[in-house]
């Protein structure tokens, strides 16, 4: 028993760092990007966290031949994750970190919704409050004066989206598979992806600043080898909904450290904006698996 606490509260503070390092990604990379362009940036990212993640399947020891229909859920879920950070990368670039990262959280909402669909069952209570918070929260974060989104924001609307789409086919999979294999190898097709279409839409290899070295260091280990170990590891201590449930200080760190390296400054509509979309994101996690 003793031992369970403790596993939950190391699994607790681990996730929490994570949280803070995605969180903190989000201005960082709005930063980075001025020298590498979004595309360019992705690519360099998911690169290096690709070959990483290729030698840790080397070192796992389990061969791909062992798991019958693993490549085809890679191509899948790689393809999704190309599509959400592709997305989320260049509507950084259109706007602020900290709204990005509360847009992006919707995920959270969503996937409930995307579930309902899938299995053909009429939404929860739960989830249709959420959505309404959700759209309220959503509207106040994004619509200017006119009422017209930003490009910005709709582009890390999609990102969540794809997110969403990610999550409901992973928690129908994973049993399946190995954890280690399936998270590693959708990174590998992530990352030939990113490649691909940055080369094609820009064939001229940007140089990094400085800054952006740091980056892509960050982001490719810490945020993405580091966060999905971590992931893996302290969702079978803490379950589904306590792990989603801290890692909801994501968008909470990212207005945070948008403030503290960029200077976003929330207005009394966006912080009202924020907190429905964080409410609306607790309520969805907790209730919104419920069936």
């Amino acid at each position: 028993m003793q031992k369970s606490r403790t596993g939950e509260y190391i699994s607790a503070v681990l996730l929490l760092f994570v949280g803070l390092i995605w969180g903190a990604t989000f201005p960082v990379i709005k930063i980075a990007i001025e020298s590498t362009g979004a595309l360019w940036f992705n690519a360099y990212r998911f690169l290096i966290a690709a070959i990483l993640a290729f030698l840790v399947l080397i070192f796992n020891g389990k061969k791909f031949s062992q798991e019958k229909g693993l490549v085809p859920y890679a191509f899948i879920l790689g393809s999704l994750l190309a599509f959400g950070y592709t997305t989320q990368t260049v509507g950084l670039a259109y706007t602020e970190s900290g709204k990005a990262g509360f847009i992006t959280g919707l995920f959270v909402v969503l996937v409930p919704i995307f579930s309902s669909i899938v299995f053909k069952k009429r939404p929860s209570a739960a989830v249709s409050l959420s959505v309404l918070l959700s759209l309220v929260g959503l509207a106040l974060l994004s619509l200017g004066k006119n009422f017209i989104p930003q490009k910005g924001d709709v582009l890390v609307f999609l990102c969540a989206v794809g997110y969403a789409i990610h999550i409901v086919i992973v928690d129908h999979i994973t049993h399946r598979f190995n954890s280690l294999n399936l998270s590693m190898s959708q990174i590998i097709v992530a990352g030939l992806e990113m490649f691909i279409l940055a080369y094609i839409i820009q064939p001229n290899l940007p140089t990094p600043s400085r800054y952006a070295i740091f980056a892509l260091f960050l982001t490719s280990i810490f945020a993405t080898i580091v966060a999905f170990f971590i992931q893996i590891f302290a969702q079978k201590h803490l379950g589904p909904t306590k792990t989603a449930l801290i890692l909801l200080t994501e968008p909470v760190f990212a207005a945070v450290f948008g403030y503290l390296l960029l200077n976003e400054i929330f207005t009394m509509r966006k912080v009202l904006g924020s907190i429905l979309l964080l409410v609306s994101m607790v309520i969805a996690e907790i209730f919104g698996h419920e069936n």
